[in-house]
């Protein structure tokens, strides 16, 4: 295969991409424009730290919308539907803007970070914000449900393979373009500010990394006769599965101490539960794909 025809080929699954998913990709892009713009400001304000929630809940929930528009084509035939919801999902994120903004008016220092700004957002606004990406991403799996009652376990995998081949390759890039501009600030210039190395790594990590997930995203067809490779299999029976035992164990001895001790941080277990479920089931529905397994 020559380079014009790699060229090609990788140009026709970029604009498949683009036509699948356009406004996640257009939220990504946005996000990561202000996310650089964030980099080189000394003072950021809370209204920035919200808007970047909102291009963040816009990537989830476009996806969401993108997936819901293929299944009501294959239900309904028809195609303007697609146009109700995207405007549905710009609605949604107006309000919620003009609700996050609402929520704090004073002007705060944040750092800028690859999204590290997240974690600032006021406590009643974040639950909003991150109730509505894991709503957004469970909703994303139950429209494949919909589509393909059987495959959903094969479905699941071929998501975390997309997400690792995206951060594998977002890595590569990553590396690589930060040692020319190490290399471009040692040979030519006397010094490039830290921050264009920032704007890079929100570059790469944000929409270089999404371009390459929503490429690999799987499309709803039946799976049953797709295989899964051996190397998955021994890495969910052997490790995953271990793990979450492990994982398990700790929870239910910390359940014994509070049962004696009569004590309970609150917060602290909940978000560990909270994760620990959300896990167990990710694995268990991975499981039917290992025929053999006695879990």
């Amino acid at each position: 295969m020559t380079i014009k025809d790699i060229l090609k080929n990788s140009f026709s699954d970029l604009k498949y991409t683009i036509l699948r998913f356009p406004l996640a990709i257009l939220s990504g892009i946005l996000l990561t424009i202000v996310t650089i713009y964030g980099n080189f400001q000394e003072e950021i304000t809370y209204r920035y730290t919200v808007l970047l929630a909102v291009f963040t809940v816009g990537i989830f929930l476009f996806i969401f919308i993108s997936l819901l528009n293929s299944f009501l084509q294959t239900v309904f035939n028809k195609t303007y539907y697609k146009y109700l919801t995207n405007l549905l999902g710009i609605v949604i994120l107006i309000v919620l803007y003009y609700f996050g903004k609402n929520s704090n008016l004073n002007s705060q220092v944040y750092p800028s970070i690859f999204l590290i700004d997240l974690l600032y957002i006021t406590k009643k606004f974040g639950t909003i914000v991150y109730g509505l990406i894991v709503f957004f991403i469970i909703s994303s799996l139950y429209v494949e449900k919909l589509n393909n009652p059987k495959g959903t376990d094969i479905y699941i995998y071929k998501i975390i393979r997309a997400i690792g081949i995206s951060v594998i390759f977002s890595i590569v890039i990553l590396v690589g373009t930060q040692l020319i501009l190490y290399a471009l600030s040692t040979l030519f210039f006397d010094f490039i500010d830290y921050r264009y190395f920032m704007s890079n790594i929100n570059l790469i990590m944000i929409l270089v990394n999404l371009i390459v997930f929503l490429s690999n995203y799987p499309k709803a067809s039946i799976y049953e006769d797709y295989i899964v490779p051996k190397f998955f299999k021994k890495l969910l029976i052997n490790i995953v599965v271990v793990l979450l035992i492990i994982f398990g164990l700790i929870l239910y001895i910390y359940f014994a101490m509070i049962l004696i001790q009569r004590n309970i941080l609150v917060r602290q277990i909940a978000y560990l539960v909270i994760v620990y479920g959300g896990f167990t089931i990710g694995t268990l529905i991975l499981l039917n794909i290992v025929e053999d397994s006695k879990f």
